[in-house]
């Protein structure tokens, strides 16, 4: 969808308004207006907004008001404009700030830059990584598929770290031995294969420093402590 420019008068000069009308189309970008700024509704297809007013007065800020509450950037041009006001309406939502007279140049760099801003906040972004923290220095990074122990990374095979992950994403609950060898990504491992894995788990972690995480439930299955002793399990994204 082409992205489209709302060029909105606030009771702007003729002057001024044709000046940003100029600035406006040398960009490229599609535009509609000038529209009053006391219409009761303004266009609602619009990705950007260029405000144009002979001061900082009663129309220009019902305006702006009215076009930040749609989460549409706002590009705010003001004749007279002190260093007080354009704090001011900046801080009252408005994305960029330019006083009048100003060149044709320096509108269309404004009106452009408002433009990129806009779509970089518009593109996809990657989901957040997962990270997950069985205790303090103890992480799983379960896309990289790597186990952390006080910022090192240890060696696991897939199937330990398949088990190591279904215990980790359900802290202080006990999962059966049929369960974790069904959520194990061959589904082939016996219970005696899944006690050597979390004896190899255990070992790895307490080599690297780490604290006793895997308990055992006698004759029902495992789980990853949660008792203040190996800290409490937080999935968070990755960056935070």
């Amino acid at each position: 969808m082409e992205s489209h420019v709302l060029l909105v008068s606030a009771q702007g000069a003729p002057a001024d308004v044709q000046a940003t009308v100029q600035a406006i189309a040398s960009t490229q970008l599609s535009f509609s207006g000038p529209h009053a700024a006391r219409l009761q509704h303004l266009p609602s297809d619009a990705d950007s907004a260029v405000l144009v007013g002979p001061a900082m007065d009663v129309p220009l800020l019902d305006a702006l008001r009215r076009l930040t509450s749609r989460n549409i950037p706002t590009l705010v041009l003001v004749r007279g404009l002190t260093e007080q006001q354009e704090t001011s309406l900046l801080g009252l939502g408005a994305n960029d700030v330019v006083g009048l007279p100003s060149s044709a140049a320096r509108l269309s760099s404004r009106i452009s830059a408002l433009h990129r801003n806009r779509a970089s906040r518009m593109r996809p972004t990657s989901p957040p990584e997962e990270v997950i923290e069985l205790s303090p220095g103890v992480v799983l990074w379960p896309e990289r598929r790597q186990l952390c122990v006080n910022d090192v990374v240890v060696s696991t095979t897939k199937s330990e770290f398949d088990l190591l992950l279904t215990l980790a994403r359900h802290p202080g609950r006990v999962i059966s031995r049929s369960q974790l060898q069904t959520d194990m990504s061959n589904g082939a491992s016996g219970a005696r294969a899944i006690e050597s894995h979390i004896s190899r788990l255990r070992r790895k972690v307490s080599d690297h420093g780490g604290p006793r995480l895997i308990e055992s439930a006698r004759g029902v299955g495992y789980y990853i402590r949660t008792d203040g002793t190996s800290g409490s399990v937080i999935t968070r994204a990755s960056g935070d």
